[in-house]
């Protein structure tokens, strides 16, 4: 008996092999209507955040998933499940027990509250932090200091710090990549 959760769309956690999270997930975004038709609806989610890399020895931001080898996925399991799960790339659906584990809608809530404006997919570790907000630089010069967060700067790539330093608060610009709410 296949209990009511799983007879409505849920978000469920697909397991890829390493390094073919897009290819996994592209199949998914873009069914034709036949395979709708008989799967139903599917709705992917594949969180990635912006870091810097070192490319050709030379720094460069690139995109890399928030959760390696994991993306999400909405639907029905009843009727798409076998299909999500036998997509070339897909190792199968997370699962502690019999069924695939369903998560949480606050969580996917919670990721998306999380993205740069206009770019769903995006995280930006940054996008909650409020003025005086005490935040941890995780990179740099200034790695292991705390700082006050004052906001975010008009080209979205640097936030404005007061630096608790020395008896002074001395006012930082940083790549918003480097820091962490605390």
């Amino acid at each position: 008996m296949i209990p009511d959760d799983y007879q409505i769309p849920q978000w469920f956690c697909v397991h890829t092999k390493p390094l073919h999270e897009i290819q996994a997930a592209a199949p998914l975004k873009e069914l034709t209507g036949q395979t709708r038709e008989n799967v139903g609806k599917i709705e992917v989610y594949f969180p990635r955040i912006k870091t810097k890399m070192a490319v050709a020895g030379h720094f460069r931001l690139v995109l890399r998933p928030l959760f390696p080898r994991y993306f999400f996925a909405r639907f029905i399991w009843e009727m798409a499940a076998r299909y999500v799960a036998s997509r070339q790339q897909v190792l199968g659906l997370v699962q502690f027990g019999r069924l695939p584990t369903i998560v949480p809608l606050r969580v996917i809530e919670e990721l998306l509250s999380w993205s740069l404006e206009g770019h769903a997919e995006i995280f930006d570790p940054t996008a909650q932090l409020k003025a005086g907000q005490r935040v941890l630089i995780t990179n740099g010069p200034f790695k292991g200091m705390e700082a006050e967060f004052i906001s975010h700067l008009s080209d979205r790539k640097r936030v404005a710090l007061l630096l608790d330093h020395l008896q002074s608060q001395p006012r930082l610009f940083l790549d918003r990549m480097h820091l962490k709410g605390i």
